[in-house]
């Protein structure tokens, strides 16, 4: 989540700048290119981050929308 006074973490997925608005380490282990969308959970999206995932429950786009990014981003894609 945001901390208060601080920006959101951001990203760029096809292009898009997206901010990454909440998130939590899992602990499994899941390995392959950092950035890369692993997995879709229901509550969101695992990108690999080093030797654990990231899950991603809130993004918000450039409008402003935040969005679940179960909907919008696509396993096998890259994070930059």
């Amino acid at each position: 989540m945001q901390g208060a006074g601080y920006p959101p973490a951001f990203s760029f997925y096809k292009g898009e700048k997206i901010e990454l608005y909440a998130s939590r380490i899992i602990q499994e282990n899941i390995q392959g290119a950092p950035g890369r969308i692993a997995l879709k959970r229901k509550e969101g999206v695992i990108v690999i981050a080093k030797d654990r995932g990231l899950l991603l429950t809130q993004i918000v786009l450039k409008d402003g929308s935040p969005q679940n990014p179960r909907r919008l981003l696509d396993m096998g894609e890259d994070l930059i």
